[in-house]
């Protein structure tokens, strides 16, 4: 019996594994996100499908990839992102929001 290819055993989810390596950009966002929801696992099958449907879209429109960059998502939503900072700056024992007080940085 032929031995069976050292990826073949890897499966479909594990596609997701190199985004997450990767030092910036939107599918290591989307993964960071995903995974503070759901968890490890989830995060790179669900990561490896975001690569199929990028993948299928390039294809169908004949377009090359475009990075959307690590930032997308603060772009997107930037009350969010801010609201998010200072819950963290105020988990970390500082009260009250930095602008505020003035404080030109």
């Amino acid at each position: 019996m032929p031995e069976k290819h050292q990826d073949a055993e890897e499966g479909p989810g594990t596609g997701g594994l190199g985004c997450v390596a990767l030092k910036e950009g939107y599918l290591r966002a989307y993964s960071h996100r995903v995974k503070l929801r759901r968890g490890w696992a989830k995060a790179i099958v669900v990561t490896g499908h975001k690569i199929l449907t990028i993948a299928f879209h390039m294809l169908r429109n004949i377009q090359p990839y475009r990075e959307l960059g690590h930032d997308h998502f603060d772009r997107l939503n930037p009350a969010r992102a801010t609201r998010k900072l200072i819950q963290r700056l105020e988990a970390l024992g500082h009260s009250g929001s930095p602008f505020a007080r003035g404080v030109n940085a």
